[in-house]
């Protein structure tokens, strides 16, 4: 069983990421290095699968984590993550482009993150729920 101190890292770990995406997301465009290679592998989209796939996995081990194992609902609870992560990246694009500056709404960036929420949620499936 797990004690109450070793029962909040996952929560930690969740909200920690949550706020450096959110830091990373608002930085104003001009802090960013602009190098050519980067444009050329599309690397900011990589980076924005990679991101909202992490946040979707540690919102989903803090859930099955809490709940100590699977419930029948486990499956609605991880697509409402991964759907909440992805209504979180499109508000954040509409913050980009409305308050940061040299920010832009970006379709592209939408489709990166729905594409890391998707692959969180699938590996969090199978990691805690298709054992």
């Amino acid at each position: 069983m797990l004690s109450k101190q070793s029962s909040k890292i996952p929560f930690l770990v969740a909200i920690t990421l949550l706020l450096i995406i959110t830091i990373l997301l608002c930085t104003p465009g001009a802090k960013f290095p602009k190098i050519g290679w980067q444009d050329k592998i599309w690397f900011d989209k990589w980076v924005h699968i990679a991101l909202f796939m992490a946040l979707v996995l540690a919102w989903c081990w803090f859930f099955y984590s809490g709940k100590k194992g699977q419930t029948t609902n486990s499956k609605k609870i991880f697509i409402t993550i991964a759907v909440v992560s992805l209504l979180y990246g499109i508000a954040m694009e509409i913050i980009q482009e409305q308050f940061i500056p040299n920010r832009s709404f970006e379709i592209p960036d939408i489709i990166s993150d729905g594409v890391g929420a998707l692959i969180g949620y699938f590996i969090s499936v199978n990691k805690y729920l298709n054992k």
